[in-house]
């Protein structure tokens, strides 16, 4: 229905890795649908600031 919900929130210095070997039951479990990704790469960022952003990410949309 044009509707998404965050499953979940991460940060990773090797995202593809992390995404690749993943345990995605609890990600089938709280879906509604399709199981999409999206990857933001911050290469100018330190770990520190990805960590505060992804924290924000986590205060503001609350994933199971």
């Amino acid at each position: 229905e044009g509707k998404y919900y965050l499953l979940d929130i991460g940060e990773s210095s090797r995202i593809k890795k992390e995404l690749e070997e993943r345990d995605r039951k609890e990600w089938e479990k709280n879906s509604k649908g399709a199981i999409e990704y999206s990857v933001i790469y911050t290469p100018n960022l330190w770990k520190n600031d990805r960590k505060e952003i992804e924290a924000k990410i986590r205060a503001t949309y609350n994933p199971p």
